[in-house]
């Protein structure tokens, strides 16, 4: 019978210490505010801008949520042959033209889902940070002017090198791998450093410092 109770003192004890942690869950929540820069080499330097909201797992995994803003530019340049229909009064034609994409520039909102690990709760605090990304994005074109190649009747004359069609991405998915380091500077206020590898499906991959306070 002493056998019997004891392990029910026990049990008691397990389960309610299971519970106390269980409660801990989603109690420490953060909001923060980022800006910084995001490029893919040192030519082409962007803004990059994050709201973030975070909240714990455990003691040191938190799941983060976020909304932002940055400009890449791609400075890959390529030749476009294309067409332009011409409407102008009695005349009505097809003229195939050539220029010259000098670069792309893709302005991007991504949305972020993601999970951060602290490997200690105090002081000068390291971390290590995993994101999801879906991105909307904006593309623009520098290009040269447009070159006059030929005049055709009918579409169906156009030769096939001048029906191509090029379409820039209006949405990507992406991952973003990174580290940080934060800093508490009174009870409820973080000083934040985070850097990102943002690898994207669409556009090109990326490099992001950013900085920022928790509250």
């Amino acid at each position: 019978m002493k056998n019997v109770i004891v392990l029910i003192i026990i049990s008691s004890n397990v389960f309610y210490s299971q519970e106390k942690k269980e409660s801990k869950v989603f109690t420490s929540t953060k909001i923060s505010f980022f800006g910084g820069i995001n490029f893919e080499n040192f030519s082409d330097i962007n803004e990059a801008f994050y709201f973030e909201g975070a909240t714990n797992i455990t003691q040191k995994l938190y799941t983060s949520f976020s909304l932002g803003y940055y400009k890449s530019v791609s400075s890959n340049n390529y030749t476009v042959n294309s067409f332009k229909y011409v409407n102008i009064d009695d005349y009505e034609k097809y003229h195939t033209i050539t220029y010259e994409v000098i670069k792309t520039e893709y302005q991007v909102v991504p949305f972020t889902i993601g999970l951060q690990y602290y490997f200690k709760r105090n002081g000068l605090i390291p971390y290590l940070v995993f994101d999801f990304n879906y991105n909307l994005i904006d593309p623009l074109t520098f290009k040269t002017p447009e070159l006059w190649v030929g005049t055709y009747e009918t579409i169906e004359d156009i030769p096939m090198k001048y029906k191509s069609i090029i379409e820039l991405p209006n949405s990507s998915l992406g991952l973003s791998l990174g580290l940080g380091i934060k800093y508490n500077l009174f009870s409820k206020f973080d000083f934040n450093f985070k850097y990102l590898y943002k690898i994207d499906n669409e556009i090109l991959n990326t490099h992001q410092f950013l900085l920022g306070i928790s509250i």
